[in-house]
C-alpha cells in the first residue's frame, strides 16, 4: 500500500462567497464500501469576472469519523470555512476541467477507489465528512467548494434502523374574490416536470420498493384539478334537476372544451396560454399522484392544512370542518387516509395535543420535548395526556451542511443516511422518522434520492410500522410551546373573517334551490384563507376572504323588493303589497318579511317562501294587524327560509288608525235615523187616511 501524499487542507477561510461554485449532483455508492468505487459527479460554476485556467477537482474526506447525533448536528451548523478534512491529492483520484470563462460551468467526474480512500481515513465506523474542492492548478487554497456526509457500516452489521419518511403535498393556496385561484404561475411551477411538488411526487416513483408516508393537505389536489378544470369562478348555476323531474331522465350535457383545446375566443392570450400551461401541468401531477396515494401511506391534514394551535382556540368549529371536508375530498378520490395533525412549524399547543381525537395521528419536532436528566435517548412516540404523538427528527430534516442547499435530495439523502448510521452504530431502539420540510425542493439530483437509501441497515417503513415503540408517557403540558410560536399564531380576525365567508356561502347556497354545492365550495374555499400559509401574510388573507363574502353579498343584494310609498289602513287588520324581484339569472327561494321593533304594536306576515325564476319579479301580498294607532316606520327585508337578510330592504311609512269603527257608528245612527223617519211618515200616513175617511 502506497502511502498517501501530504495533506492539503481547506484554506482557513472563504470569501463571503467563493468565486467558484461546486456542487455534487451524484454520490454513489451512497455510503463507504467495503470495495470497488466511489463515483462523485457534480459542476463547477465560474461566479467571478475573471478567467479560471488549469482548474482541477478533488475529493475530500475527514481523518476520523463523527460518532454521535449530536456532532453531526453540529457539523450540518458549521461554517463552510471550517476546516473538517485533507484534500485526496492521489494522481488519478481528482478531475481536470476546461478552462471557465466568467458564468460558464463545466461538469466534472471523480472515480475514487475505495482502497484510496482507505489511506486517507482510519476505517473505524462512523460518519465522516466528504466533498470537494475546486482550485487553480496546485494552490493550497479553495477556490470552491461542496461538502456532505459519508457513513461508514461494517458490512457484518446485523441490526436495522427503522425509518419513516413523511413526503409533504402542502402549499399555501389563496381564490380571487369570484372563487378562481390566483398565482397561476406559481402553480405552473409547482407542478411542472422540474416544479417542486411533481420533483416530490417523481422522487417517491423512482423505486416500486420505496414506502414512503404521505402527509396531504387535499386542498392541493383540489386545486390540481380546478386547473385542469379551466380554473373556473364560482358557479351559481343548477346541478340539480327542476322539481318533480327524475335527475335519472336527464338530457345528456355537451361537452365543456377542456383547457388543452385552447384559449377560448375573446380572452386574453397570455393569460390563457398561462392558465392552459398550468392546467397541463396539473392534469400530469393528478395522473402520477393519485395512483399512489391510493396505493400508499396517507396522511391527511385538516383541510386548508389549518392552523391547528390557532383554531382549537378560536375557530373550533372551522378545524371540525376542515377534518370533514378533508375525509370527503379523500374519499372521493378512493384513497383511504388517516386524519392528522402536523403543523408546518414542528409545534403544536398542548390544547391542540389534547382536543385531537385518538383516530387522529399528531406528529410534531422533537425540540417540543424538553430534555430530562432520566431519558438517556430521546423517544420517537409519546403518550401525550393520552394522545399518541410522533416525535420527527428535527436535525435530521434540517439537511446537510452548507455551503450547498442543505434541503437538495444529495444533501438530504446523505443526512437520513448519517443520522440512521449513529443509531444503528449506537444501539438505539428508536425508529428514526424524518419529516422533510413543508416547503422542500429536492432539486435536479432527485433521480438518485430512494436508490441511495437502499442500504441493509436501513429499513425504510411507512410510518405506521416505524413508529411502533412503546410510548413515553407524559402530560402534554412538558411539551414545549415557544412564545414566538405563539405570537405567529392567525388571530380571531383572520377566522371571524373566515366564519363570515361561510355563512355566506351557506345562505347563497339556501336561496338557489336547485345548487347545492355551494356551501361545499365556498366553505373548502374559507379553510383555505386559515391556513398555516396565510401566516406570512394574515391581512392579505383576511383581506381576499372579506372580498369573497362581499361578492357573495353583491350576488345576494340582487334580489330586490320595492316597498309601496306608504300605506293607510282603515281598520286594525289589512293587508298590502310589495314588488320582489330576481335579477339573478338563477331561480331563487326567498322570503319578504318586516324588520320591525321588538315592541312594536305591528304584527306582518308575507308568504312563507316565494320562488322567482331568473329575471323574474313578482307582487307579494302581506298581511298587518296592528294594536295601536299612529303612523309607524316599515322595513321590507329579503331574507332566505331560515330568515337570514340577504341585503335588499325598502323602507315605508304605514297608518294604522281605528276609522273603521267610526264609520260603522255613523252608518248604524244614519240607518237609525232612516228607518225612525220612515216609521213616523207611516205613522202620519195612516192618522191622515182615517181622518180623512
Amino acid at each position: 500500500m502506497t502511502a498517501p501524499a501530504a495533506a492539503q487542507p481547506a484554506a482557513p477561510a472563504v470569501l463571503a462567497q467563493d468565486p467558484l461554485q461546486v456542487s455534487i449532483a451524484s454520490l454513489s455508492p451512497s455510503v463507504i464500501p467495503k470495495s470497488g468505487v466511489i463515483t462523485i459527479r457534480g459542476r463547477v460554476t465560474n461566479l467571478s469576472d475573471e478567467t479560471w485556467t488549469d482548474l482541477k477537482v478533488y475529493p475530500f474526506v475527514s481523518a476520523t469519523p463523527m460518532l454521535s447525533e449530536g456532532e453531526l448536528a453540529e457539523a450540518a451548523e458549521s461554517d463552510p470555512a471550517d476546516v473538517v478534512g485533507d484534500r485526496i491529492t492521489t494522481e488519478g483520484a481528482y478531475d481536470e476541467i476546461p478552462d471557465l470563462e466568467p458564468g460558464e460551468s463545466a461538469t466534472y467526474w471523480i472515480r475514487l477507489r475505495r482502497t484510496v480512500l482507505g489511506q486517507w481515513i482510519t476505517g473505524d465506523p462512523g460518519v465522516f465528512w466528504f466533498g470537494v474542492h475546486a482550485m487553480n492548478g496546485d494552490d493550497d487554497f479553495a477556490d470552491g467548494r461542496a461538502r456532505t456526509f459519508l457513513p461508514l457500516v461494517p458490512p457484518r452489521t446485523q441490526k436495522t434502523v427503522k425509518t419513516a419518511l413523511v413526503m409533504p403535498i402542502r402549499r399555501p393556496i389563496s381564490y380571487d374574490a369570484d372563487g378562481r385561484l390566483t398565482d397561476i404561475d406559481g402553480w405552473r411551477k409547482n407542478f411542472a416536470v422540474s416544479g417542486r411538488l411533481r420533483q416530490i411526487v417523481d422522487l417517491a416513483a423512482t423505486r416500486q420498493d420505496f414506502p414512503v408516508t404521505w402527509l396531504v393537505d387535499p386542498a392541493v389536489l383540489d386545486a390540481a384539478q380546478r386547473l385542469v378544470d379551466g380554473n373556473p369562478e364560482r358557479d351559481l348555476s343548477a346541478n340539480l334537476p327542476p322539481p318533480g323531474e327524475d335527475p335519472d331522465e336527464q338530457p345528456e350535457e355537451t361537452e365543456e372544451p377542456s383547457p388543452s383545446e385552447g384559449p377560448d375566443e375573446g380572452s386574453d392570450e397570455e393569460s390563457s396560454k398561462a392558465l392552459l400551461d398550468a392546467a397541463t401541468a396539473a392534469e400530469s401531477f393528478l395522473t402520477k399522484v393519485t395512483p399512489l396515494l391510493q396505493d400508499g401511506d396517507v396522511l391527511a391534514l385538516p383541510y386548508g392544512d389549518v392552523d391547528v394551535s390557532a383554531a382549537v382556540d378560536r375557530g373550533p368549529e372551522l378545524l371540525a370542518e376542515a377534518r370533514e371536508q378533508s375525509t370527503q375530498a379523500f374519499t372521493s378520490r378512493e384513497i383511504d387516509a388517516q386524519p392528522a395533525v402536523a403543523p408546518v412549524t414542528g409545534f403544536l399547543t398542548d390544547r391542540g395535543i389534547i382536543a385531537q381525537d385518538q383516530a387522529t395521528r399528531i406528529m410534531v419536532s422533537d425540540e417540543m420535548l424538553r430534555s430530562t436528566d432520566e431519558d438517556d435517548e430521546p423517544p420517537t412516540t409519546l403518550l401525550a395526556s393520552g394522545k399518541r404523538v410522533v416525535l420527527s427528527d428535527s436535525t435530521a430534516g434540517s439537511g446537510g451542511p452548507g455551503p450547498e442547499s442543505r434541503s437538495s435530495a444529495l444533501a438530504m439523502r446523505q443526512r437520513i443516511l448519517a443520522d440512521a448510521a449513529m443509531r444503528v452504530l449506537n444501539d438505539s431502539i428508536q425508529p428514526l422518522v424524518v419529516s422533510l420540510p413543508a416547503h422542500w425542493r429536492p432539486g435536479p439530483t432527485w433521480s438518485s434520492f430512494a436508490q441511495g437509501l437502499n442500504v441493509p441497515w436501513l429499513s425504510l417503513e411507512p410510518l405506521s410500522n416505524a413508529a411502533t415503540t412503546p410510548p413515553t408517557t407524559i402530560s402534554a403540558s412538558r411539551l414545549a410551546y415557544p412564545d414566538n410560536q405563539a405570537a405567529r399564531e392567525l388571530r380571531t380576525p383572520t377566522f371571524a373573517a373566515a366564519k363570515d365567508l361561510v355563512a355566506a356561502g351557506t345562505t347563497l347556497d339556501r336561496v338557489l334551490p336547485r345548487n347545492d354545492l355551494l356551501t361545499g365550495e365556498v366553505t373548502r374555499q374559507a379553510l383555505t384563507s386559515i391556513g398555516y400559509g396565510a401566516r406570512a401574510d394574515t391581512l392579505s388573507a383576511r383581506l381576499a376572504t372579506e372580498r369573497s363574502t362581499l361578492w357573495i353579498a353583491d350576488r345576494l343584494g340582487q334580489i330586490v323588493v320595492e316597498a309601496p310609498p306608504s300605506v293607510t289602513m282603515s281598520s286594525e287588520r289589512g293587508e298590502f303589497s310589495a314588488n320582489l324581484v330576481n335579477n339573478l339569472d338563477q331561480p331563487v327561494t326567498v322570503r319578504v318579511e318586516a324588520s320591525i321593533p321588538e315592541f312594536s304594536p305591528l304584527e306582518i306576515e308575507g308568504p312563507p317562501s316565494i320562488e322567482l325564476d331568473a329575471g323574474a319579479q313578482r307582487t307579494v301580498r302581506l298581511n298587518v294587524k296592528s294594536s295601536k294607532v299612529g303612523v309607524h316606520d316599515v322595513k321590507l327585508v329579503v331574507t332566505d327560509e331560515e330568515g337570514t337578510e340577504l341585503g335588499s330592504f325598502d323602507e315605508m311609512p304605514l297608518r294604522a288608525g281605528e276609522l273603521g269603527k267610526w264609520i260603522w257608528m255613523v252608518l248604524a245612527v244614519g240607518g237609525a235615523l232612516l228607518f225612525g223617519a220612515i216609521a213616523v211618515r207611516l205613522v202620519r200616513r195612516f192618522q191622515n187616511y182615517r181622518r180623512t175617511a
